[in-house]
C-alpha cells in the first residue's frame, strides 16, 4: 500500500563525534609532544600505552619493547617495596607527586627519576588505570652536586681569607702601636720641645695613625668572627661599672666641645651575666658612630630595665639615617656616605661588628631614625646568655 518513513536530525551527534575525534587528537598531541615519559597501566601495573619520550627514557626502540610489562620491571631493586607502598597510597589518595626513584633503562642502565602519578576512574569513581609521568633528575642532580662542592669550596676560601685577615691585622697593628706610642710622647713634650708647625704635623700623623689602628682593628674583629675564633668570656658585670668604664675608654671620642653628653641610668639595675668585652665594643662602636655624625647638640647614653634584661639607648641630635639605608646598615662595608651626598669616614664595619657580636651574645638591635633629626640606636641584652638575634629598623614618622 506504500511505505512509512522515519527522519532523525543527527546534526549534533555528527558534531559530538567532531568535537570527540578533536579532543582525542589534541590529548594525543598532548602526550605525543610531553617532555616528561608518560606511562599508562592496568591496576596491575602492566604497561598499556607510552609516549615517544619514554621510549627513549627507557632506551627503548619499539612501543613492543615495553607494552605488556609490569612497570616495576623498570624500577632499581632497592627502590621496588617504596614503589609498592607508593602504588597503594595512589589507590588511597588518588595521586602521587614527585616521588624520587632511582630506574633502569632497557640495558640496566641506571638513573635518577622523579614520578608523579594519579589513577583514572571510570563513571562510578572505581579506578580503572593509573597514568603516570616520569621525568630524568640527572642534570639536577649533577648541578645540585656541583653548587655543593662550589659552597664548600668558598667556605673553605673564605675561612682562609679570614685566617689570613687575622693574621696580618695582629701582625700590622704592632707597627701602628709604635708610631701612636712615640707620636703621644712627642706630643706630651717627652722628648723635646717642638715648633707650632711641627705640632700641627705630628697631630696629622697621630690621627692618620689612629684612623689605620682603628681600621686594622675592624677588620681584626670581623675576621675573628667569620672564622669562628671570638669565644665568649662570660662574667656577671654592674651596669654601672660598665658605663663607667665606657665612659673613661671614649674620652678621647668625646673632645669636642660643642656636643653634650649625657650619661642615664634607670633605677637599680640588676647584673648582666654576659661577655663585658664583647658588649663594650658594640656600645663603644656606636657612640662613636654617634659623635661621627653629629655636628653639634647631643649625644645620650641611658639604661634601664627592659623584658628579662637590659636595654642600652645611644641617642644623638646628629644628621640622621635615610628611610632607605634603615635596612642596609648593618651590612658590612656600607657606609652612611655611600647613601646620602654627604661622604663620611670610616670603614663600614662599625654596626656589621655590632650586629654579628650581639648574635653572639643574644642580644638584639633596634634603630629609629629621621634624616636630619638624629638617631636613636636601641640594644638589649638578657641577664643571661642567649643565642638568638633579630635586627630590625624603623623610621621615624
Amino acid at each position: 500500500m506504500g511505505f512509512v518513513g522515519i527522519s532523525r536530525d543527527i546534526t549534533e551527534r555528527k558534531r559530538a563525534e567532531v568535537v570527540l575525534r578533536e579532543s582525542e587528537e589534541l590529548y594525543r598531541t598532548l602526550v605525543e609532544t610531553s617532555p616528561d615519559a608518560i606511562t599508562l597501566t592496568d591496576l596491575d601495573f602492566t604497561i598499556l600505552m607510552v609516549n615517544r619520550r619514554a621510549l627513549a627514557l627507557y632506551g627503548c626502540e619499539r612501543v613492543e619493547e615495553m607494552l605488556g610489562r609490569s612497570a616495576f620491571a623498570f624500577v632499581a631493586p632497592e627502590d621496588q617495596q617504596r614503589a609498592t607502598a607508593n602504588a597503594q597510597q595512589i589507590l588511597t589518595l588518588g595521586g602521587v607527586s614527585n616521588i624520587e626513584y632511582t630506574l633502569l633503562k632497557q640495558d640496566g642502565t641506571r638513573f635518577p627519576a622523579e614520578l608523579s602519578a594519579t589513577a583514572i576512574r571510570d563513571a562510578e569513581g572505581k579506578p580503572k588505570a593509573f597514568i603516570g609521568m616520569v621525568r630524568d633528575i640527572t642534570a639536577c642532580k649533577q648541578a645540585a652536586e656541583e653548587l655543593l662542592q662550589a659552597k664548600e669550596a668558598a667556605e673553605a676560601a673564605n675561612r682562609a681569607k679570614s685566617e689570613f685577615l687575622s693574621t696580618m691585622s695582629h701582625e700590622l697593628r704592632t707597627p701602628i702601636s709604635v708610631i701612636l706610642g712615640y707620636g703621644s710622647l712627642l706630643l706630651e713634650g717627652m722628648l723635646g720641645g717642638l715648633s707650632e708647625k711641627q705640632t700641627h704635623s705630628l697631630r696629622l700623623i697621630n690621627n692618620s695613625a689612629k684612623e689605620l689602628c682603628d681600621l686594622i682593628t675592624a677588620v681584626l674583629d670581623v675576621s675573628r668572627l667569620e672564622a669562628g675564633r671570638l669565644p665568649l668570656e662570660m662574667h656577671m658585670v654592674e651596669v654601672s661599672t660598665l658605663l663607667e668604664e665606657i665612659k673613661a675608654e671614649t674620652e678621647a671620642e668625646r673632645e669636642r666641645v660643642d656636643l653634650t653628653y649625657t650619661w642615664t641610668i634607670q633605677g637599680d639595675l640588676p647584673p648582666l651575666h654576659t661577655d663585658p668585652s664583647k658588649l663594650k665594643i658594640v656600645l663603644k662602636n656606636l657612640i662613636r658612630n654617634a659623635v661621627k655624625f653629629t655636628e653639634e647638640g647631643n649625644i645620650t647614653v641611658e639604661a634601664q630595665d627592659c623584658r628579662g634584661g637590659i636595654e642600652f639607648r645611644v641617642v644623638d641630635t646628629g644628621i640622621g639615617i635615610p628611610a632607605e639605608a634603615l635596612e642596609l646598615i648593618f651590612e658590612p662595608f656600607l657606609r652612611i656616605g655611600t647613601v646620602t651626598s654627604d661622604q663620611r669616614k670610616g670603614t663600614g664595619l662599625g654596626l656589621y661588628i655590632v650586629k654579628r657580636l650581639l648574635a653572639l651574645l643574644g642580644g638584639t638591635i633596634t634603630v629609629e631614625s629621621k634624616l636630619g633629626s638624629g638617631s636613636t640606636f636601641r640594644v638589649w641584652v638578657p641577664r643571661e646568655h642567649s643565642t638568638s638575634l633579630n635586627v630590625s629598623s624603623n623610621a621615624v614618622p
